[in-house]
């Protein structure tokens, strides 16, 4: 019962809303214990790629020894092709309506050349760390 519970979805969310809640109150603490979180996470890669390939290769394998591989095969190699050209075709509409990649205008580089040059420390982000 506890168990059913732990796993719906609504008890995850929440879950995942405290632990955000909690690390921004408590800072100093989260940042004391984040070498056992890329531990957990470097531990939890080194375990899941090895299983997602296993799986992948035993589900093809499965596949091809099925009643219904021609079918599925054909789905396959008609399907990956055109939701590659259907992404493809949304990233390049997505480019030119919003006209990505194109040339910055002379005062946006003066004002970025401003920037750049006249910080005193390397300019860069940190989602962790104080506020600019």
């Amino acid at each position: 019962m506890i168990a059913r519970v732990a796993r719906h979805p609504v008890v995850v969310l929440l879950a995942i809303a405290v632990a955000v809640a909690c690390g921004a109150a408590f800072r100093a603490f989260s940042l004391a214990i984040e070498p056992l979180g890329d531990f957990y996470v470097g531990l939890l890669k080194m375990c899941v790629i090895p299983m997602l390939f296993s799986i992948v290769a035993l589900s093809i394998m499965r596949l091809m020894v099925s009643e219904n591989a021609r079918r599925h095969t054909v789905a396959v190699l008609w399907v990956f092709p055109l939701l590659l050209a259907a992404t493809a075709g949304v990233a390049t509409l997505f480019g030119v309506v919003t006209h990505g990649g194109g040339a910055p205008t002379p005062a946006a580089l003066a004002s970025l050349g401003v920037a750049v040059f006249s910080a005193e420390k390397p300019i860069e982000v940190e989602l962790n760390g104080p506020p600019p």
